[in-house]
């Protein structure tokens, strides 16, 4: 893929989000290729994009297991299980990993452990790509025998102190995961999946979770830049090709995220004014609605309008932060908006003005210029940012898992092409209903840990025959 084509395909969208023209038919002049896919005998999934401007190459490896995989009374073990992948296998000792990968003179090197998938990712000279190809593939079929309960003794101050840093260490730390802890039912893969709780775990535990998850048919092996298709093919069959496949995925459909009213949640916390969180369920990644309602935040707090920022801040003075964003997973996704309260106000008060604005948003319509122009701030970072190899390798490895297509890069962008005012007011009439979310209020308490702690819940029955915004 030539680099300028993704340059030039912005460029085009900003040039022609004309009302009287657009169409959610319509389509790009720009078709950028899709990068070529193998299966090896074992089941891993292979993707490839060859780019040869610059002798690098940004590889990924993706598992397509994450803490939906945790399992109730494991909460945080995917977290777990990736560090301790990363500190050693039969063959790499202790700490040699990261120092493999610098003596190659890699960079962006990260791994991640999300809800749907983890898995490691680099960018290595070109040259250097067997290198990571056989750290990679040690650690799927090597890790495992070097697993004893002694060696979970660093990865789990590792992440626990990860974990302290994300939930407990900053003030309203907890509020999202109790959120989401109320809005995904109890049996949902998502109801722990961002708990912030790490389960005492044992070594039985992670070689469970390495045997079910961690194995070439569960995987999609990603590589973009200078390399050629067949090359890359020969090199990911001779480090994986003799690696065993694992049992098939054999998940059950999630229950369904329906709520009856609103959830309100009664959180205390030692901080110096108030917080609300809004919280609904919403279509899952690149499920008809995800689109718009991305579209939506962005005119709730974006740069160019901001619903939220004026109606609660600039006219009210009630607050002094505003967020509003949709999560999107592969089993579902949940869009929120959040108001930090300025000193001396109530959440209650946040409230009001938040279902306020909402409810104005739904009585007049949407502007259309205001809706292109939201979306367009929405989709240049992403396109500008998918210009890199990294960027698009990482894409490349979700596509798969989620669409069945590594190619489906044009088709994610084009769905910010050309929005409606009428298909956005549409998909927030039907998920976003104040009378059903998750209402989380954080009211200031000294004697309350920063983070926040949960004090009450209550429940309010959606009203027969009252309209949703």
């Amino acid at each position: 893929m030539k680099r300028s084509a993704l340059g030039l395909f912005a460029c085009s969208l900003l040039l022609s989000v004309a009302p009287a023209t657009a169409s959610s038919g319509n389509r790009s002049s720009f078709h950028f290729p899709k990068p070529a896919t193998a299966n090896l005998d074992n089941g891993l999934m292979i993707v490839v994009e060859e780019d040869h401007h610059a002798p690098l190459v940004a590889m990924n490896l993706r598992y397509e297991a994450g803490s939906r995989d945790d399992g109730a009374g494991h909460e945080g073990l995917s977290l777990l299980v990736q560090q301790m992948m990363l500190q050693r296998t039969k063959h790499v000792p202790e700490g040699d990993y990261r120092r493999t990968l610098e003596r190659i003179g890699a960079n962006h090197t990260w791994e991640w452990a999300g809800d749907d998938a983890m898995g490691v990712a680099t960018v290595v000279p070109s040259n250097a790509v067997e290198t990571v190809l056989w750290l990679w593939s040690d650690q799927m079929a090597f890790f495992a025998p070097t697993v004893d309960d002694a060696s979970l003794t660093k990865p789990r101050k590792v992440v626990e102190g990860q974990l302290r840093a994300r939930f407990e260490a900053v003030p309203y730390g907890r509020a999202h995961a109790l959120s989401l802890d109320a809005l995904y039912p109890e049996k949902h893969p998502y109801h722990t999946a961002s708990s912030g709780r790490l389960a005492k775990a044992t070594a039985s535990d992670v070689t469970s979770f390495v045997d079910a998850h961690m194995a070439p048919n569960n995987a999609i092996l990603v590589v973009s830049g200078d390399i050629d298709i067949s090359h890359a093919t020969r090199l990911a069959k001779r480090y994986f090709g003799a690696i065993s496949g694992g049992p098939d995925a054999n998940r059950p459909p999630p229950p369904a995220v329906s709520l009856a009213g609103e959830t309100q949640l009664d959180v205390a916390a030692n901080v110096d004014a108030p917080k609300i969180e809004m919280t609904w369920p919403t279509p899952a990644q690149y499920a008809k609605g995800d689109a718009e309602l991305d579209v939506f935040a962005r005119l709730l707090r974006g740069a160019h309008t901001s619903f939220l920022s004026w109606g609660v801040m600039a006219t009210k003075n009630l607050a002094v932060d505003v967020t509003a964003w949709q999560s999107s997973h592969e089993l579902g996704s949940e869009f929120t908006i959040t108001v930090t309260g300025a000193p001396g106000r109530t959440a209650q008060e946040l409230v009001v003005a938040v279902d306020d604005v909402l409810a104005k948003l739904a009585g007049a319509q949407l502007d259309q210029g205001r809706v292109e122009r939201a979306a367009v701030e929405y989709l240049l970072p992403k396109v500008f940012r998918f210009e890199e190899n990294d960027a698009r390798a990482l894409n490349y490895g979700m596509y798969e898992q989620f669409t069945g297509d590594s190619g489906f890069l044009e088709d994610d962008l084009l769905r910010y092409a050309h929005p409606t005012s009428a298909s956005v007011q549409e998909t927030v009439r039907r998920y976003i209903d104040p009378r059903r979310r998750i209402l989380t209020m954080v009211n200031v308490d000294p004697n309350a840990p920063a983070c926040g702690v949960l004090r009450g819940t209550s429940f309010v029955p959606a009203t027969k025959g009252a309209v949703a915004p």
